[in-house]
Order: structure tokens, then C-alpha cells, then sequence
């Protein structure tokens, strides 16, 4: 890996991969919407859902994929469309210019919604995926055509993404606890798989590079499950709170995700809380991910516990801004 083409390059994830590659190898940065400031050796701004520079991947060896739409939270989980274009037309584009470039190695980072609603136990690395939402429709899809492309396709699924300026449900619920509109949960004892930001650039990086990582599909966390109950109260310490005060039952919850659900079905519109929000709320979502860590020697650097102060005074501070 000498030549690369970080895409996505200015977003969550993208922007940390640029900056983990700084001295290792020459970075060419795709963005579409806000240019990289830095981490770069040369950046270019482009569509790839639609056509793409003839020039976009001139020199390059190995592209790491980071660009797509991933939080889309008033879009219907089986609203197909609103995915295609940045998730599959996007990747699919890329892939097809891969392989009529000559580039070996193409690393996307996918999710692990492609297995479907997660259940109690664990989710193995070779569970057959099940994809039920648009979004987990259009990961997989993009992951097929990685795959399909070029001689040394790399998959990355990760779970929640976590680190200073997250977006997603857990920025929201910092938000939520910050602004005293986040109820106290009854205690649950759910088991989620997360994975910080900087560590998830590293596994880019990483499957980059390593021999061993050609044609192999990993699951990446940080090897620890976090309960949302925990969460909150890490939320509530980092900005120097008590514990919540008592919390309503489980059942009232459950009626107003149920609520949510026929507000979506006459609106056309995902309602605020919901019954995949209750799911993630109050659900498990664990997923087994030795194998990078076996074949590649990853180890994370880092936990949310310790992450989280970091990511509660990234979220004030940006809402403090005018």
C-alpha cells in the first residue's frame, strides 16, 4: 500500500483514516460536500453516484472506502431509494473504475446491520447475513460488489462508531441527557458491541496493507459490550450529574414506540421514537469479532468509558455554538 484513495474522506469515519495514514503511505482524499482540511497529500472533489474523474484513481493501489449514508433518521427503514444512490450506485461506480484501473485492493467499511436484527446471543463472524432495512439492504450490496471487483476485496462490518463528533442515536442521546430530555431507564442489562473511531481507522488502515487480509470479511469492535443503562450514566457523570431519578416502567416505553410505529405508518415518516429506536434502546446488539484481531493483530486502543467525557464536551461545545 503506497498510493491510496481514502473516500469519504471528510466524514466520521474517512476523516480518522486520513489521518492514520499520515507516513505510511501517499493519500489521494475524495469528499463531496466539505473539503479535508489537511491529512492529505492530494484531494479531489467528487459524486460517485455519479460519472467520476477520469484521472480519480491515477497512480492508486489500494482505495479505502468510507463514503455512504449511514444516518438518515426521518427515512423509513424500508425506504430502498434513499440508499441506493451513495450506498450501492456509489460503490458500484467506484468498483467498476477499480477494476478498469488495475487496483488490487479495495477495503469498505460496511456494518454490521447486515445480519439482521441481532437476538440475544452473540452474532458469529460467519453468520449468514439477513439484512432488514434499507440501509442494511444497501451495505450488503455495496459489500457484494467490492467483492465482485477486484482481485483483493476487503470487508470491514462495524458496529456503533463511537468518538468525539459522532453523529447517530448515541449523539442524540447525549444530547437528550445534556437538555434534561432523557428519561431515567429502568435498569436493563443489554449487551452492545461498539468500536471508537480511531480504532476503526486503524482496522481500515490495517486491512490496507496486510497480506493476510485479501479476500477476508472481519467484524470489528473494541471487544467489550456496553449496557445503555451504563451509557447514560457515563453520559451523566461527564457533565457532572447524578443519577437519573425513577424511571417509568418498561411497558410505557414499549406504548410509545408502538406510538411511534403507527405515526410512521400514516405519515410516511420515521416518528422521533420508534420501535427500532425501543430496539436499540433496549435490545442487544453483540457481535463477535476475534478474527481480525487472530489474523491481522488488531487491538483496540480504546473503551467508551473512557472516550466518553471527550465525546460529551465535543457535543456541548457544539451546541454552544450559534
Amino acid at each position: 500500500m503506497k498510493r491510496v484513495l481514502v473516500t469519504g474522506a471528510t466524514g466520521f469515519i474517512g476523516r480518522h483514516v486520513c489521518a492514520a495514514l499520515t507516513g505510511v503511505a501517499w493519500v489521494r482524499a475524495a469528499w463531496r460536500s466539505q473539503a479535508p482540511a489537511g491529512n492529505c497529500d492530494e484531494a479531489v472533489r467528487v459524486d460517485l453516484s455519479g460519472p467520476l474523474p477520469p484521472a480519480l484513481l491515477d497512480g492508486i493501489d489500494t482505495i479505502l472506502h468510507c463514503a455512504g449514508m449511514a444516518h438518515a433518521h426521518g427515512v423509513r427503514l424500508d425506504d430502498d431509494a434513499a440508499f441506493e444512490a451513495d450506498n450501492v450506485v456509489a460503490t458500484r461506480n467506484l468498483c467498476a473504475a477499480a477494476s478498469a484501473g488495475g487496483v488490487r485492493r479495495v477495503v469498505i467499511a460496511s456494518s454490521v446491520a447486515v445480519f439482521g436484527t441481532p437476538g440475544a446471543a452473540p452474532v458469529a463472524e460467519d453468520a449468514a447475513p439477513a439484512p432488514d432495512s434499507a440501509y442494511a439492504r444497501s451495505k450488503l450490496a455495496a459489500e457484494r460488489a467490492v467483492q465482485a471487483s477486484v482481485p483483493e476485496p476487503v470487508v470491514l462490518r462495524f458496529p456503533l462508531v463511537y468518538g468525539p463528533g459522532l453523529p447517530g442515536n448515541l449523539a442524540r442521546m447525549v444530547d437528550a441527557i445534556a437538555r434534561r430530555r432523557f428519561p431515567p431507564l429502568p435498569r436493563v442489562c443489554n449487551r452492545r458491541s461498539m468500536i471508537h473511531v480511531e480504532d476503526a481507522a486503524r482496522a481500515m488502515v490495517l486491512a490496507g496493507g496486510h497480506p493476510a487480509a485479501a479476500g477476508r470479511t472481519f467484524t470489528v469492535s473494541d471487544g467489550q459490550v456496553y449496557s445503555t443503562s451504563q451509557m447514560a450514566g457515563w453520559i451523566r457523570a461527564a457533565l457532572g450529574r447524578r443519577a437519573g431519578g425513577m424511571a417509568p416502567p418498561l411497558a410505557v416505553f414499549s406504548l410509545v414506540a408502538a406510538a411511534g410505529d403507527r405515526v410512521a405508518a400514516v405519515s410516511g415518516r420515521r416518528a422521533p421514537v420508534d420501535g427500532d429506536a425501543y430496539r436499540k434502546i433496549f435490545g442487544s446488539a453483540e457481535y463477535a469479532s476475534s478474527r481480525i484481531a487472530t489474523e491481522l493483530g488488531f487491538e483496540p486502543r480504546w473503551d467508551l468509558p473512557r472516550a466518553m467525557p471527550g465525546i460529551v464536551a465535543a457535543r456541548r461545545n457544539r451546541s454552544d455554538k450559534p
